[in-house]
C-alpha cells in the first residue's frame, strides 16, 4: 500500500490530477487484480505538492463475487468526481451488509426459538417436563448462540480467502451444498459443521488431515478459543439446512478481504472492522446502555496521539514534532529518531493499554495497528505477525461488562493475527487478555475481597506466581496443556476470591445473627439492612463465578492485571464509555463513591 501510494503522489503531482481511476495487477498473480478510484488533496502551500490521498479499490478476478461492484458500476457514463466518489463508497457497501445481516441474524433467532420452542412442548408431552430443553427455550440464549454461530462462519469466510481450508477460497460453501446435495434428508449441522469446529479446528493432528462427511480434508488446527464446545454448543439447539443455506448465500454475495481498511485506504469489501461495526449493533439494548460506535478516523486519531503523549513522558515536548513525524507520518529518517530509535522500540514494547468498555474492540485494535507500524518502521525486518503476537500478550487489555462483546473483540485480534501470517499457526489463547466484569468496581460495597491482610498473607505470593500461567495460557497450542492451566488458575482465584467472599458472608452472618431490631434505632436498623444486601450481592456473585467463571458485578484487576499493577498500572486507558445521563445510573452512584472516583455524578 505504501508504495502504491508513492507511485500514485508521483503521477498527479506530475498531471495535477484531482482523482484517477487506476488499474493494478500483480504479474505473478495475474488472476486477481484491483481496480482503484484515487481522491487527491495538495499541500496549501505548494500546489503542485500532493499532500494526500485516498484510494477505494474493489478486487476482482477469478471466484470473486462482482455483485457488489457490478451495482455500484452499472449506471456511471460520464461520472462526475462526486458520482464517482459514491459508486466506490465503502459506506454503501456497509449499510447494505449491516442492513442485511441484521435481517438474517434476527430471523435465525425467531425461526430457531420456534422449532425449538416446539420440540421443547413434545419433550414436555412425552417427558412431563424436561429441563434441558427449557434452558434452550430461552430466547437470551438462543441469541448468544446465533452471535456465535455467526461469529464462527463469518471469521471461516476471512480464512478460507488465504486458502487456508483444504486450499479452498469456497470451501464452507462447496463443502455444504455438495454434501446436501448427496445426503439432502441429513442435517448439516449435525454431521459436518460441528464436526469441523470442533474435532477439526480445534483439534491438533499430525497432518491437519481429517474426513468429514466421507472426504479427507487439510484443515488446520487454529486453536485460541473461537471453537472450543460450550454449554451453548451442548445443548439441543436446531439448525436446518435451509437456515445455514440463507446464511452462506448471504456471505456468498460479498467479497471479504482480511486486511482492515485505514483513512486512507479502503477496500470496497467486507472487513473485520466492519464486522466489529456489524456485532458491536446486535448487542442488546445498545442504546439503552449508552453504547456507540466510534468512526475509524476518530479511533486513528486517538490512538496517534495516545502514542504520541505516552512517547513525550520520555522526551519532553521540545521532541513533540520528531515524535509526530514517526508516529504520524512514518518517519524514521530524523537526527532524533536515529539516534532514539533503540529506546522508543523498548518504551513501545513495554507500553500497557486498558479498554474498560471494550465493546467490539475498536480501541485496542487501533492502539495493536498503531503500536505494530511504529515499531515494523523502526525495524524493517520484523515478521508482523509475530510483532502482533507478542504486543497483544504484553501490552493490549479489556474489559467489557457484555459477554458478547467480549467475543467480538477477541474474534477481531484473531483475524488481525491471521492477517500477516503466510501458514496456519495456532492463534492465542485470550481469555485472560479480554475478559468479562464491570471494570468500574473492584469491592462489594467497600469490601475488598483481594486486600492482602495478616489473614491471607500468602494470597500476594500466589497472585505474583499467577502471572507466569497467565503467559503460558496466551501461548499454550495444547488443549491438555490448556485446560491443565486453566484449571490451576482457576483454583487459585477459588482460594483467594471465593473464599474471601464466604469468610465475609460468614462475618456478616454471624453480626447479623446478634442484632437486636426490637431495641435498635433507625440508623442500626438501616445497617442492618445494608448487611442484609450485602449478603445477597455475595451469593449473587458467588453464583455467576461458579456457572460462567465471571462476573458482571465487579472486575478482579488485581488477579487478572496484577502484572500491570505491580508496575505502576496502565499507560494509556482509551475507549468510547458508555454515554448515559448520569439521571439513569442513580443506583450505580453510591458503588462509585465508595469506590473513591473523583467524579461520579455523570
Amino acid at each position: 500500500r505504501v508504495s502504491l501510494g508513492n507511485i500514485l503522489k508521483s503521477k498527479a503531482s506530475n498531471e495535477l490530477l484531482d482523482g484517477a481511476i487506476a488499474v493494478f495487477y500483480n504479474p505473478k498473480n495475474p488472476s486477481v487484480w484491483r481496480l482503484s478510484f484515487i481522491k487527491f488533496s495538495y499541500d496549501e502551500n505548494d500546489k503542485q505538492n500532493v499532500s494526500n490521498l485516498k484510494r477505494f479499490t474493489y478486487v476482482l478476478g477469478e471466484h470473486i463475487p462482482i455483485k457488489t461492484a457490478y451495482n455500484q458500476l452499472k449506471d456511471l457514463k460520464y461520472p462526475s468526481l462526486v458520482e464517482l466518489e459514491d459508486a466506490f463508497s465503502v459506506e454503501k457497501i456497509s449499510k447494505e451488509f449491516f442492513t442485511k445481516y441484521k435481517e438474517l441474524y434476527h430471523q435465525l433467532v425467531n425461526d430457531i426459538t420456534v422449532a425449538n420452542g416446539k420440540a421443547n412442548k413434545s419433550v414436555e408431552d412425552e417427558n412431563n417436563h424436561n429441563k434441558s430443553f427449557e434452558y434452550i427455550n430461552d430466547k437470551k440464549v438462543i441469541s448468544f448462540y446465533i452471535k456465535k454461530l455467526l461469529g464462527r462462519i463469518v471469521f471461516l469466510y476471512f480464512v478460507q480467502k488465504k486458502r487456508w481450508l483444504n486450499n479452498d477460497r469456497k470451501f464452507l460453501s462447496n463443502l455444504f451444498y455438495n454434501f446436501t446435495k448427496e445426503n439432502p434428508n441429513i442435517n448439516f449441522y449435525d454431521e459436518i459443521l460441528e464436526d469441523l469446529f470442533f474435532n477439526a479446528l480445534n483439534t491438533k493432528r499430525d497432518n491437519d488431515k481429517i474426513n468429514l462427511g466421507g472426504n479427507e480434508y487439510e484443515i488446520p488446527y487454529l486453536n485460541g478459543g473461537l471453537f472450543e464446545e460450550d454449554e451453548y454448543d451442548k445443548t439441543d439447539l436446531t439448525i436446518t439446512n435451509e437456515n445455514l443455506k440463507q446464511v452462506l448465500e448471504l456471505f456468498d454475495s460479498y467479497n471479504f478481504t482480511v486486511i482492515e481498511d485505514t483513512p486512507h485506504d479502503s477496500e470496497i469489501a467486507i472487513d473485520p472492522e466492519m464486522l466489529g461495526r456489524v456485532f458491536e449493533d446486535l448487542l442488546e439494548d445498545r442504546k439503552e446502555k449508552g453504547a456507540f460506535y466510534t468512526p475509524r478516523e476518530i479511533v486513528h486519531y486517538m490512538c496517534q496521539q495516545s502514542i504520541i503523549n505516552y512517547l513525550l513522558n520520555f522526551y519532553g515536548e521540545d521532541n513533540l514534532e520528531d515524535i509526530k513525524s514517526l508516529v504520524i507520518e512514518d518517519k524514521t529518517d530524523t537526527k532524533f529518531i536515529r539516534n532514539n530509535a533503540k529506546d522508543i522500540k523498548k518504551y513501545l514494547e513495554d507500553i500497557k493499554v486498558l479498554d474498560p468498555a471494550i465493546g467490539s474492540g475498536a480501541f485496542p485494535m487501533g492502539m495493536l495497528h498503531e503500536i505494530v507500524a511504529v515499531l515494523s518502521n523502526l525495524d524493517k525486518t520484523a515478521d508482523i505477525g509475530q510483532l502482533k503476537r507478542k504486543v497483544i500478550e504484553n501490552s493490549i487489555y479489556g474489559v467489557d461488562i457484555e459477554h458478547s462483546a467480549v467475543e467480538i473483540a477477541k474474534l477481531r485480534f484473531w483475524l488481525s493475527i491471521v492477517v500477516d501470517e503466510e501458514k496456519p499457526t495456532p492463534l492465542p489463547n485470550l481469555s485472560y487478555k479480554i475478559m468479562v466484569g464491570n471494570s468500574l468496581i473492584e469491592t462489594i460495597n467497600g469490601f475488598d475481597p483481594l486486600e492482602i491482610s495478616k489473614n491471607n498473607k500468602g494470597n500476594g505470593e500466589r497472585i505474583k506466581r499467577m502471572k507466569d500461567k497467565f503467559h503460558s495460557y496466551f501461548n499454550s497450542s495444547s488443549n491438555e496443556e490448556k485446560n491443565i492451566i486453566k484449571k490451576d488458575i482457576e483454583k487459585d482465584v477459588d482460594d483467594i476470591f471465593i473464599v474471601a467472599l464466604r469468610n465475609y458472608q460468614n462475618k456478616l452472618e454471624e453480626i447479623i445473627s446478634k442484632n437486636d431490631l426490637l431495641n435498635t434505632n433507625a440508623s442500626l436498623r438501616k445497617k442492618h439492612n445494608e448487611q442484609l444486601q450485602n449478603i445477597s450481592l455475595i451469593k449473587k456473585i458467588q453464583k455467576e463465578y461458579e456457572e460462567n467463571r465471571f462476573t458482571t458485578e465487579l472486575f478482579l484487576y488485581k488477579i487478572y492485571f496484577a502484572e500491570v499493577l505491580e508496575n505502576g498500572g496502565f499507560d494509556v486507558v482509551i475507549g468510547n464509555p458508555p454515554y448515559v445521563r448520569h439521571e439513569r445510573i442513580t443506583d450505580l452512584k453510591p458503588k462509585l463513591q465508595i469506590e473513591n472516583y473523583l467524579s461520579y455524578t455523570g
